[in-house]
């Protein structure tokens, strides 16, 4: 079975990993790998670009899960590319596709992170509010 993984920093807090071929019980441990580097580094916002994956598996869902387990408490989250219907129909059977962002691009898949950065429920964006006074 055939897989490549490659990766690499997007900006300070974003990485990308880009996943190809079958990702099954085989590829998990290297996904996993790369995940966990990315986030211990200090990225929150991770890019999973499954544009080029031809099969994924229960092994690669759970390490997905794993990750973004491993995020949340740092306020982060993981965008998933995905192009081909057959991976998409399969994140919608788990319910994959309402944990994360699933996205038809890399770009789409960035803004999507990118405004999440923002939002109110990101304890790290907060504006400091003025003083009486000020």
């Amino acid at each position: 079975m055939h897989f490549e993984i490659t990766d690499g920093a997007i900006d300070a807090e974003t990485h990308l990993v880009e996943a190809s071929g079958e990702l099954d019980l085989s590829s998990a441990d290297e996904l996993e790998r790369r995940l966990r580097r990315a986030a211990e580094s200090g990225k929150r916002f991770l890019i999973v670009d499954l544009a080029r994956a031809s099969f994924i598996d229960s092994a690669t869902i759970g390490v997905l899960v794993s990750a973004n387990k491993q995020l949340r408490p740092l306020s982060g989250a993981i965008a998933l590319v995905c192009t081909d219907r057959l991976t998409t129909r399969i994140l919608e059977i788990t319910g994959i596709d309402r944990a994360f962002a699933v996205c038809a691009s890399r770009a789409e898949a960035l803004e999507s992170l990118r405004s999440r950065r923002f939002t109110r429920s990101d304890p790290g964006s907060r504006q400091p509010q003025p003083h009486a006074g000020d």
